[in-house]
């Protein structure tokens, strides 16, 4: 399977549209992502970020993503993730970016040089729970959501249906 930079874009590691043959993974080895490692879009929507999932299948990423490979000792990848999201190095990775038209991610000398700090692991995974909670919660005010837009559009129809009294 191949990544592609919607799946940075849209931070959904699930799906996918494109498959390669088995002979084409060993050629592009090189490329191969694995659980905990993080995409990133590169070109044009510059610096969103996805978290490869463990349950990941192999696969690869195009040439329109940078695969970042944390070191779990020092860094979880959510917190990498959210870190290089944050407005101030998407900021700079943006302004680092060089032409007139398309936006591009500047060269790797010069990502490799962004400064992000980084707390103790402790810190870290207390910011993963509460972000797990929060987005717990929001898929639960998603669910109601869809569930009062239902019940408006059907009171909407009886509505209009001249089926309310």
């Amino acid at each position: 399977m191949v990544f592609e930079q919607r799946n940075a874009i849209q931070d959904d590691c699930r799906s996918r549209r494109y498959l390669i043959s088995e002979a084409k993974y060993r050629e592009m080895e090189d490329f191969a992502v694995q659980a905990g490692d993080l995409i990133v879009s590169c070109s044009g929507t510059i610096g969103k970020v996805a978290v490869v999932p463990s349950d990941a299948p192999r696969e690869i990423i195009n040439q329109a993503l940078l695969r970042v490979r944390a070191n779990p000792t020092v860094v979880a990848p959510l917190y990498l993730k959210h870190a290089l999201e944050c407005v101030a190095v998407r900021d700079k990775l943006t302004g680092l970016s060089h032409g007139t038209g398309l936006r591009n991610f500047p060269p790797m000398s010069e990502v490799r040089a962004l400064c992000i700090r980084i707390p103790n692991l402790p810190l870290q995974q207390l910011l993963e729970e509460r972000l797990a909670g929060a987005t717990r919660q929001r898929v639960l005010q998603d669910g109601s959501l869809r569930e009062l837009d239902a019940l408006f559009a059907s009171l909407q129809h009886r509505a209009f249906a001249g089926q309310l009294s």
